[in-house]
């Protein structure tokens, strides 16, 4: 609370509908503009929600008035804008920014300036402030040793992953992004959403500039969000009825398909430093273009605990060791019990003060889960 409230400063605002000089020779006023000739927001009429304008007005008599005023608006915009870069450049936490389906003007400073498609309305983000609670350190699988050895060598840039960068990073340190194919029209916005790295943000006045070094993008449950990354059709039909749509209107020339998909994850252009992860609950159902070695570089199972990985994520949580016997107990009941989920596994150890409550639990578990799958 106090470091939020440090950033604050006390500032006052010029009376409506009073001339101020802000610079030698600059006079500035604001007042707000009713509709059917209300004033100052008085109404006899019943009140209703209706738009109101804010009007700014900048007056000068000295020599060159107009120039005069343009560039004490550009200084102060200018100002405004460092002080908005400076406020981000401070603040060390890192988000999860999440699309939403609102859209915005393609984020830039001029209708010309160089770099993404103006013609293709930028997605507005809505960020939420990540915890440092959820790590590797609670996290427990069989390829997890394998995993962090190769997020290790990627941010290192050593081994296989040994390529010029200006910095290494710390993957804890990343922001996260995620990309809802769903929400994804065009391969163009496809493009967008993950090589333009501006994101406007709600609440947020400029666009959040970042790298691929600070970002990790997120595709989860892909094969719900879209169909275009389904094994494709293997009939000339299939491509028949392709080129069908296509050819029907230009709209659906740029119409998301797994081509544009697969040209964003690892085409031409080249994105030192980022990590993309998509998750699935059927990879049987995804083309074998999208997951094929060499696009993706690990895949994960990530099913039931076996005993190995519940003792560990019962002694992490009670900070103790498990005794020979408790492990034999553990070893036993997982061996003939049904399959555990982590996050069972982690309900278990919220509820119970130790770990030989947790064991009693697990084998009540069995005790009552067994008719059920005897019965099926």
């Amino acid at each position: 609370m106090y470091e939020e409230l440090n950033r604050l400063k006390i500032a006052s605002l010029p009376k409506f509908q009073t001339w101020v000089e802000v610079e030698k020779g600059i006079y500035f006023q604001h007042y707000l503009e009713h509709p059917d000739g209300e004033e100052n927001g008085r109404s006899t009429a019943v009140q209703k929600t209706k738009e109101v304008t804010m009007v700014y007005q900048f007056k000068s008599r000295e020599r060159g008035a107009s120039a005069r005023i343009d560039k004490f608006i550009n200084d102060a915009f200018t100002k405004y804008q460092l002080l908005e870069l400076l406020k981000l450049a401070n603040d060390k936490k890192r988000y999860m920014y999440v699309q939403t389906v609102q859209e915005a003007k393609p984020p830039g400073n001029s209708e010309t300036e160089a770099g993404g498609d103006k013609s293709t309305p930028a997605v507005v983000y809505r960020r939420y402030a990540l915890s440092g609670e959820k790590s590797f350190k609670n996290l427990f699988f069989d390829e997890k040793p394998q995993l962090l050895q190769l997020l290790d060598s990627f941010m290192a840039r050593s081994g296989k992953f040994a390529v010029k960068a200006s910095h290494t990073s710390s993957y804890t340190k990343r922001h996260i992004v995620t990309i809802s194919l769903g929400k994804v029209k065009t391969n163009q916005e496809l493009m967008n959403d993950l090589f333009d790295l501006r994101f406007v943000v709600e609440g947020v006045d400029l666009p959040v500039n970042m790298t691929f070094e600070d970002v990790v993008f997120v595709m989860e449950d892909i094969d719900c969000a879209a169909s275009v990354v389904m094994a494709r059709e293997n009939k000339p039909e299939a491509s028949r009825r392709q080129r069908k749509r296509l050819s029907s209107s230009s709209s659906e020339f740029d119409k998301l398909n797994l081509s544009g998909l697969l040209n964003v994850l690892d085409g031409v252009i080249d994105c030192p430093g980022r990590i993309v992860i998509m998750t699935t609950n059927h990879p049987e159902k995804l083309d074998p273009a999208l997951i094929r070695p060499g696009r993706v570089n690990k895949k994960l199972m990530l099913g039931y605990m076996n005993s190995v990985q519940v003792q560990n994520k019962v002694e992490y949580y009670f900070a103790t060791t498990c005794s020979p016997v408790q492990r034999k107990t553990l070893q036993g009941v997982m061996d003939s019990a049904t399959p555990v989920t982590p996050a069972a596994v982690e309900a278990l150890c919220s509820e119970h003060d130790d770990i030989d409550a947790v064991l009693a639990a697990f084998r009540q578990m069995h005790h009552i889960l067994s008719p059920c799958i005897i019965a099926a």
